[in-house]
């Protein structure tokens, strides 16, 4: 018997033990939507406890419209049409030298382009160009 039998609920034939990486990633999710949706809580500024496919994950199933771009995430939220800069531009969020601005902050004063205004080449002044 495997484990997608034992995890099943028992009403379904199965023994209801809960599968701890699902749950624990739902909870993990939680605390991204939280910190999102209520911004005060008693961990507002602290690092929250998740992992870079937590952040993949999220970012895959939400989409932002950014109002005033002062809690969006420049890089990290889905707000070119459904999609985050991230995903549209691997390589640029990769040489940013600051990848947790908000949409706010880095469009004052093109502040995402200074940024990523150190040991350019070809592919990134490619990206730099679409994406601007």
């Amino acid at each position: 018997m495997g484990w997608p039998y034992i995890a099943r609920p028992v009403q379904v034939g199965g023994l209801g033990i809960l599968d701890l990486d699902r749950f624990s990633r739902a909870l993990r999710l939680r605390w991204l939507w939280l910190a999102w949706s209520e911004v005060r809580r008693p961990w507002d500024g602290m690092k929250l406890p998740v992992d870079e496919t937590d952040v993949a994950l999220f970012t895959a199933t939400t989409r932002v419209t950014v109002h005033n771009g002062q809690r969006a995430s420049f890089w990290l939220s889905n707000w070119i049409d459904g999609r985050s800069p991230t995903s549209l531009f691997p390589l640029l969020f990769q040489h940013s030298r600051r990848k947790h601005r908000s949409v706010h902050d880095a469009l004052a004063d093109g502040h995402w382009i200074n940024d990523l205004a150190h040991d350019l080449n070809v592919e990134l002044l490619r990206d730099l160009f679409n994406l601007s």
